[in-house]
């Protein structure tokens, strides 16, 4: 019996997007990312961080950095990906 269950990947049409400029955008992204990622657990690092800040504030911060982490590994993902379709262009 046939499944109607259907899968499929857009890609846009070659020369549509500037690769380059593709690259360069996700790269700042991944730059801001990692800066927001340095500061926040430079915070979290301080010797009095448990004391100070309240228990609420402190679970927002480590969802926050899980946020973050997956945000810049799926960032370089997406990176990795412009540089294989460079590579082949």
């Amino acid at each position: 019996m046939p499944s109607h269950k259907c899968e499929f990947t857009l890609f846009p049409p070659q020369g549509l997007i500037d690769l380059s400029k593709e690259e360069e955008r996700i790269r700042k992204q991944v730059g801001t990312a990692e800066q927001q990622l340095k500061r926040l657990k430079d915070v979290m690092e301080k010797a009095d961080y448990a004391e100070k800040v309240p228990t609420e504030v402190q679970e927002l911060n480590s969802a926050k950095l899980k946020t973050l982490e997956g945000e810049i590994e799926q960032l370089g993902q997406g990176l990795e990906s412009v540089k294989l379709m460079l590579s082949e262009s």
